[in-house]
């Protein structure tokens, strides 16, 4: 049995399909199967990944004959064929640098508490030219945190691991068939929801200062475009919804404070439609009411440093 299981689900990223997979058959551990999944692409992603059908590393090659509408439902079908002990998720149109399993399958072998592992990524345009980096990232540190802690500190705002293809799992922990329910029929923060469900399982949660991910940020990037029309903030808030009854009083107070502070920036900084508000407010104050109380006053700090420009909006 291979120790991990490579999963690439493509949806017309031909272009990037050769990169992304080449760059994980070149890497320095190899003890993995590839899994490739392609629902059902209107461009030329059926020719390049047969490709590679008959590569030894290639297990299977499954194409859809209808489209999913979820991205996440294909995640479903590749862990189901998967036989690796750990999983990693490489979208198709990322690409991963030659040691990223030799370092987190390290990790993982010398931690037997962790069930997911991620390292630092940088961004990347639709040609590839670097977009983002910092070397914050990059230090090489290791940090394992203790599942409830990241889930209220790095989860219950935003999703602290914003590439699928920067993480890997323990197969064991992947949720239930309920649980699958929950994020597969969502379209923009089903990753968030698949990681809170994951650490929810009690294991370590591991993050790996190296850059060893490239995550590319382009015209037909559904994340990116989300976060723009404010459809990533509302999915967001059903996360939130899901996860409040769990917290602690010190961790809904801060969340809502931080929510609040996070809807007041980002509807300035993506320039959210008057429709798009209306939805969002209407969502926070009928389930949310705390940070709705905290809406006021971010409103007046973010636009008093919107205009003046003396600050930029952190």
């Amino acid at each position: 049995m291979p120790k991990v299981s490579v999963i690439v689900p493509n949806y017309n990223h031909a272009k990037y399909l050769i990169q992304r997979i080449d760059s994980v058959l070149n890497q320095s551990y190899q003890d993995f199967e590839l899994i490739l999944l392609d629902d059902c692409s209107t461009d030329n992603s059926r020719d390049v990944l047969n490709l590679y059908k008959d590569h030894p590393k290639v297990r299977q090659t499954v194409f859809n004959d209808q489209n999913s509408g979820s991205t996440f439902k294909q995640w479903n079908r590749g862990v189901k064929l998967a036989q690796g002990e750990y999983i990693w998720i490489a979208e198709s149109d990322d690409w991963a640098e030659p040691k990223f399993l030799e370092i987190l399958m390290h990790e993982f072998e010398q931690r037997h508490n962790v069930g997911l592992a991620y390292v630092a990524s940088k961004g990347a345009d639709g040609d590839g030219n670097l977009t983002y980096s910092n070397e914050i990232d990059n230090t090489g540190e290791t940090i394992v945190y203790p599942s409830k802690f990241y889930i209220e500190k790095f989860l219950s705002v935003d999703n602290s691991i914003w590439n699928a293809s920067m993480m890997m799992f323990k197969r064991e922990l992947f949720p239930t068939i309920e649980q699958q329910k929950l994020y597969s029929t969502m379209k923009y923060c089903g990753d968030w929801f698949f990681y809170l469900l994951v650490a929810e399982k009690g294991f370590g949660i591991l993050e790996v200062k190296q850059t060893l991910n490239n995550f590319r940020v382009h015209k037909n990037n559904v994340s990116n475009n989300a976060k723009t029309n404010g459809l990533t903030f509302l999915e967001g808030l059903d996360i939130y919804a899901y996860l409040k009854p769990k917290l602690s009083i010190q961790a809904i107070n801060s969340s809502s404070i931080d929510w609040a502070k996070k809807y007041c920036k980002s509807k300035r900084r993506q320039h959210y439609s008057k429709e798009t508000q209306r939805k969002i407010i209407e969502k926070m104050k009928k389930a949310h009411t705390l940070m709705w109380a905290f809406i006021p006053f971010f409103d007046l700090y973010y636009l008093f440093k919107f205009k003046s420009k003396l600050l930029s909006i952190d």
